[in-house]
């Protein structure tokens, strides 16, 4: 994925595909979306990931958990963090986001792309990334989002959109 010595696309969804269809059958779908996170992370080098869930009748997502892979923004130490996160987003500041939240979906956003939704784009700029890609699945009402964020020495993550939304719904489907 990353460069010519990557993974091939079908080694990548099949390994995900493992994981889900075995130790994680039946896992609930934040488990089940953190390892489609953490494996397309590695496939593309990601700057970072993050769950997301937006609640039945809520007009907000919240961050459940992230990781990232670089050195800090304002320090420079290296680090390979995981956390959880208690950051709410008002999904009517971010409409890209509020779309796929309701329906499930995938997009991409480039901070190099001037028509690009300006809120997704200025959080991009903040943690110092270029671009970012986000999968959405739906079930029961409830919205699940895995976001990969891509800086300079990530892989064309642009590339993992078709994959990133099919494997983020079959891990909300497949969830207890």
């Amino acid at each position: 994925m990353r460069d010519a010595g990557g993974p091939p696309a079908h080694a990548l969804l099949d390994a995900v595909l493992v994981v889900l269809d075995g130790r994680l059958a039946g896992a609930s779908a934040s488990d089940r979306l953190e390892a489609v996170a953490v494996a397309f992370a590695d496939a593309f080098d990601a700057a970072g990931w993050a769950i997301s869930r937006r609640a039945p009748g809520e007009d907000s997502v919240r961050t459940l958990f992230e990781g990232g892979r670089r050195a800090h923004r304002v320090s420079g130490v290296p680090s390979l963090r995981f956390g959880s996160s208690e950051d709410v987003y008002a999904l009517a500041d971010y409409p890209t986001t509020a779309a796929i939240m309701v329906r499930g979906g995938d997009f991409c956003v480039r901070t190099s792309d001037p028509d690009a939704d300006p809120a997704e784009r200025a959080l991009l700029e903040y943690a110092g990334c270029r671009s970012n890609v986000a999968a959405a699945a739906v079930d029961a009402d409830t919205g699940w989002l895995i976001e990969l964020y891509a800086d300079t020495r990530s892989g064309p993550i642009e590339d993992a959109r078709p994959a990133l939304r099919l494997l983020t719904a079959e891990a909300v489907r497949g969830a207890a």
